[in-house]
């Protein structure tokens, strides 16, 4: 930033544009000049073809190394622009930025750092309101939801215990819908970067995943294959694997009959990890395999114990595994011949 700081203090390079060409165009006539000043004040009077030559390729060697390096100098505010974006990206980190330039360059670095603060304060408003919500809203509904179950119990009246079961019906399905809409909101503000990707096995990480989801699939009898080799590694924010993985086995369970079997396949290949769940249940018409994912889809489907759907699940898991620089597959041969989903990640 010396170079660029310098030349700002030259009152008529007001102009980046300017700089630059003042600096191109005595990068061009070095060779000029100095060849000139060489014959004029050169006690030899005459030079060969050769000598001259000589002298100007090597001035115009000394020129455009000179040029090139300082032109280099020049645009330091713009990796400065650039790393100041990386950082902020990646960690949310807000590094210095100078303000006190004129220029465009200058007017350009101003900006960025008010939008860059910008940025900051709205993205700090919402973890606040996320913050608000997760703790003080959920809490609420499962405290309706436990109260609806201590009815269901107690009541000895048939209306009263079909009331207190659709309370605890509409209880988990708000609760599934603010879940989701949490982590899409915490989604934006979560960056992917080195330091955020850990090293998992995998078959364990399924593995604590399925414990979660034990009682369900003991309500419906299902058998569960986890065909997975306990030495496979992958490097990934877990968090957001987490949520791919619990989506795809929630689905599963909740679209698969009764006595039925989910697969859940892994395979390293080409450089990718490739990760399927698979159920023998609902499945879908292979025409909509892409409008499943997309936000609030109107092809979500209830499960077959009536188990409800917030709508954000798919479109959610594509967006994280996205994220990651991975992707998400679906595939069906048609309605109640099952479904494959299958995530490709990096190994």
């Amino acid at each position: 930033m010396k170079i660029y700081s310098f030349l700002n203090q030259i009152s008529w390079l007001k102009s980046y544009a300017h700089k630059f060409l003042i600096i191109t165009f005595l990068g061009i006539h070095i060779p000029l000049i100095g060849v000139i000043l060489f014959i004029l004040f050169s006690t030899n009077g005459s030079f060969t073809n050769g000598e001259i030559i000589g002298i100007v390729l090597a001035l115009t060697l000394v020129a455009t190394g000179i040029t090139l390096w300082v032109l280099n100098q020049l645009i330091k505010p713009v990796s400065l622009a650039s790393e100041a974006l990386k950082k902020y990206r990646e960690s949310k980190e807000i590094i210095t930025i100078p303000t006190s330039y004129n220029d465009e360059m200058g007017q350009l670095l101003k900006d960025l750092r008010a939008t860059i603060k910008v940025t900051d304060r709205v993205i700090r408003e919402k973890e606040d309101i996320i913050g608000l919500i997760s703790h003080d809203i959920r809490s609420s509904i499962g405290t309706m939801i436990n109260l609806s179950e201590v009815m269901e119990l107690d009541a000895k009246d048939e209306t009263i215990k079909m009331e207190a079961h659709e309370l605890q019906k509409l209880g988990n399905k708000t609760l599934n819908i603010l879940r989701d809409t949490l982590l899409l909101l915490k989604t934006d503000s979560i960056g992917i970067s080195e330091k955020s990707l850990s090293p998992i096995l995998i078959h364990q990480f399924i593995n604590s995943e399925l414990k979660v989801h034990q009682p369900n699939i003991e309500q419906k009898d299902l058998r569960v294959e986890l065909l997975v080799s306990p030495s496979d590694e992958i490097r990934c924010q877990p968090e957001f694997l987490q949520h791919i993985i619990d989506n795809l086995v929630t689905n599963a369970i909740k679209f698969s009959h009764k006595g039925g079997l989910i697969r859940i396949k892994g395979r390293q290949e080409d450089g990718q990890y490739i990760l399927s769940v698979i159920d023998q249940g609902l499945g879908f018409d292979p025409e909509v395999k892409e409008h499943i994912f997309n936000k609030f889809t109107k092809y979500g489907k209830q499960g077959t114990m009536g188990e409800s759907s917030s709508g954000l699940g798919l479109y959610l898991s594509r967006l994280l595994a996205e994220k990651q620089g991975g992707k998400i597959e679906a595939h069906s041969e048609g309605e109640n011949k099952g479904a494959q989903f299958t995530v490709f990640l990096s190994a």
